[in-house]
């Protein structure tokens, strides 16, 4: 016995003097001689603990809390092997118990708080780290920690202090450098973010977190293949990293690469059970992926693991992309119908200051009205607004308007062409323009928007942060190309950023907030009575409001069969997203199919398998045997859509929610579309294009008609020809519209001098 005793005052002296191989020597020695000595199974648990053998540390450290139940310490270290292994409610129970014992103990307040954190507990977190610096001013750990819960719960300004504070203390803490990277991430700053970044992987050449920031501050930025190649280091460094995998998921999901995604987001499963985000993320990616039941299997885990009023509404709110009959849609309005009610009804409240509203992008594609429902989900969203400090009376007289257009999808895609024209064309002595993008981004549309604006301002992920950045730019005007399509900036439409708000066609419905003022839409688009449609001020246009830039073929037209097109027959195309086929579409293109033994309708393939083989079912089933003249190409890229489109003898609009982009874009090449528009806006853009261009032969007023026009236009090619003149001829009318731009500019100079009507 006194052999023991002295060799466990020999090992601790060792560990004073941070001789750690000859200490951890002794403690090996004294198990030998007594197995549960809980000294020794408590610092060879936590020399395992920094090797990064968290299972080996488990075992020691839970052997020790057996044989010393009443040490605080060794609580607490078991605690922290719980936490390294994503058990975080069972790594919560050891530090309460530690603290239980002795309430003093800053690093298990400390390390309680990191754990809160990560489940969401955001308010447990902030109370724990504020006690541990209560009880060690100078814990730069705890500094740091606070600082994140803080930059959590919005609080930037404050986070930022408290990470000061901590590097203030330990100049050489990379830990803490990581931190204060990530506030100046919420701060935007993602230039100084990354600094602090390179910073922390200087001071610690193998911490893995600062890989896993620096790829996520190189994603802001659009740097993709750095990002990672960043997210790939921190693995290599901690192959156990549920973070750096989960990360990697979201890469390839943003990246439209969804079934990719899915094994990373089960990697970080498989490490952390309890990764709420992770489950999250992963129910994103079912949800797109059309596999609702383990959408809604996640969304519950994770509500579970964070209780969260928004994963409430997104499950309240959770549709099919693609419906597999008539009476699965009719289910799902009626299922969402009701769950909405309910989150109403029980009170539900998101916290507008940390949430993002989710959008309810696939509601628009139901066929019906959408207002209501969208009014009732928009009660449990109301963030508060804030006094805004821009001189009345002054724009476009004593200066230009200053105006701003927001969007995540200012680059390749329809948003990005819709509104590429608005942001050149303003006239700049009566107009300061911004574009305010969520998202950085490289290609050569996003090049040009870039480039046109005065300015571009790159806004965070984070909700508080992305508001102030934009009020500071103190705008007279606000315009959104598209809200709904987009959750951060769809909450950002729900606050008041600018005294006027707009809201253009990119995403045809209300937005049902009560902070936007007008909806920018045209006279063919709305019908007597679309005024009900919207909770903002309509105003309708005598032009179409995009101010579009004709289209044209680059390069020699490619042949069919560079896009898989069958060699001979009448090709009716309908290259649309395949959730824009109601099934009360189907009826048309089987009809089209009877009457023309020729005909192949020519759709495009989505990305997600599911969606094919669930419309290719639908398809079979209600079409019979002339579904297998229904042919799916393979999706191709920007500058080959049109030469795919040139090949069309007829395009088809589908009922209830047409084409947009693709409308400019057919009637450009001068391809007949033929349309039956509807009550709503998202079914007129076809015939609001060919009321511009006065030519009218292809509007159809019923389904009968639409399948009559359609089988003329493929099966007669002299009609098809001069219909085709006529829409070539005229087509100057839809495309560089300056008669717009007059009207454009004249809408907004109005409305930036006086207040708006408020809703």
């Amino acid at each position: 016995m006194a052999s023991l005793r002295a060799k466990l005052a020999a090992a601790r002296q060792y560990q004073q003097t941070g001789r750690m191989a000859q200490a951890e020597q002794l403690y090996r020695q004294m198990l030998q001689q007594n197995s549960s000595q809980p000294d020794a199974l408590q610092f060879l648990g936590l020399r395992a603990y920094e090797r990064g053998e968290f299972e080996q540390a488990l075992q020691l450290l839970q052997r020790a809390a057996r044989h010393a139940p009443s040490n605080a310490y060794v609580r607490a270290n078991l605690g922290a092997a719980l936490q390294s292994l994503g058990r975080l409610d069972e790594a919560i129970a050891c530090y309460r118990q530690s603290i239980s014992i002795n309430p003093n103990l800053a690093h298990a307040h400390n390390n309680l708080a990191v754990a809160c954190k990560r489940l969401g507990r955001l308010d447990e977190a902030i109370q724990h780290a504020e006690r541990a610096i209560r009880l060690r001013p100078d814990y730069a750990e705890a500094h740091s920690n606070l600082g994140n819960a803080l930059r959590s719960v919005g609080r930037i300004d404050e986070a930022l202090a408290q990470q000061l504070r901590a590097i203030e203390l330990r100049p050489d803490y990379a830990e803490g450098q990581n931190n204060l990277g990530l506030v100046h991430m919420s701060r935007g700053d993602f230039t100084r973010a990354i600094e602090c970044f390179h910073l922390a992987i200087r001071l610690k050449p193998t911490y893995a977190d600062a890989y896993d920031s620096l790829g996520s501050a190189l994603r802001s930025l659009g740097r993709e293949t750095e990002a990672a190649e960043a997210y790939a280091k921190a693995l290599e460094l901690n192959p156990r990293f549920a973070s750096a995998q989960n990360n990697l998921g979201a890469l390839l999901h943003a990246a439209g690469r969804v079934a990719e995604s899915v094994p990373y987001y089960q990697a970080a499963l498989a490490i952390e059970p309890q990764h709420a985000l992770a489950h999250q993320n992963l129910a994103d990616a079912f949800h797109e992926l059309d596999d609702l039941p383990r959408a809604l299997a996640h969304y519950r885990q994770a509500e579970r693991l964070r209780p969260s009023a928004r994963l409430r509404m997104v499950m309240a709110s959770l549709l099919p992309p693609v419906y597999s009959s008539i009476e699965q849609q009719i289910q799902a309005r009626a299922q969402i119908t009701s769950a909405i009610d309910q989150l109403v009804a029980d009170g539900v409240q998101l916290d507008a200051e940390r949430d993002t509203l989710p959008s309810l992008f696939y509601l628009a594609y139901q066929g019906d009205s959408v207002r209501c429902l969208l009014e009732k989900a928009a009660r449990c969203y109301r963030p508060a607004n804030v006094p805004l400090d821009v001189e009345p009376g002054a724009a476009g007289v004593d200066r230009p308007i200053r105006i701003g257009f927001i969007s995540r999808l200012f680059k390749n895609h329809t948003i990005g062409r819709l509104n590429q024209g608005f942001i050149a064309e303003l006239s700049r002595p009566l107009f300061d323009v911004t574009v305010v993008s969520r998202g950085h981004y490289e290609d050569d549309l996003a090049r040009f928007i870039q480039g046109a604006a005065d300015r571009t301002l790159e806004i965070p992920e984070q909700l508080a942060a992305s508001a102030e950045m934009i009020r500071s730019l103190k705008l007279d005007v606000l315009f959104y190309t598209d809200v709904g399509m987009d959750p951060l900036v769809t909450s950002l439409a729900y606050r008041r950023l600018a005294p006027v708000q707009v809201v253009g066609w990119g995403h045809p419905v209300t937005t049902a907030s009560p902070a936007m003022d007008y909806f920018l839409s045209n006279a063919s688009l709305e019908p007597p009575g679309s005024e009900q449609e919207y909770t903002e001020q309509l105003v309708r246009l005598s032009r179409l409001p995009s101010y579009y830039y004709r289209p044209q073929l680059s390069g020699a037209r490619r042949p069919r069969s560079a896009f898989g097109l069958p060699a001979d027959g009448t090709l009716y195309m309908c290259p649309q997203s395949l959730f824009k086929f109601h099934p009360d579409f189907d009826a048309l293109m089987g009809e089209i199919l009877r009457r023309d033994p020729r005909a192949r309708i020519v759709l495009v393939e989505a990305m997600q398998t599911r969606w094919n083989v669930t419309l290719r079912e639908r398809f079979r089933a209600g079409l019979g045997p002339v579904s297998d003249r229904i042919v799916f190409v393979p999706r191709v890229s920007t500058s080959d859509f049109l030469h795919l489109l040139s090949h069309a003898d007829v395009l088809l609009d589908p009922l209830h929610f047409g084409g947009g982009n693709t409308a400019y874009e057919g009637l450009g090449l001068g391809i007949p579309i033929v349309t039956l528009p509807g009550a709503y806006l998202r079914s007129r853009v076809t015939y609001g294009c060919y009321e511009q261009l006065g030519v009218r032969d292809c509007i159809a007023t019923s389904a009968e008609e639409f399948v009559e026009q359609a089988v003329r236009l493929g099966t007669d090619g002299e009609w098809r020809r001069q219909v085709s003149n006529r829409i070539l001829a005229a087509r100057h009318e839809l495309f560089e519209d300056r008669a717009l731009m007059g009207e454009f500019e004249a809408f907004l100079l109005q409305a930036a001098r006086q207040t708006p009507q408020r809703h």
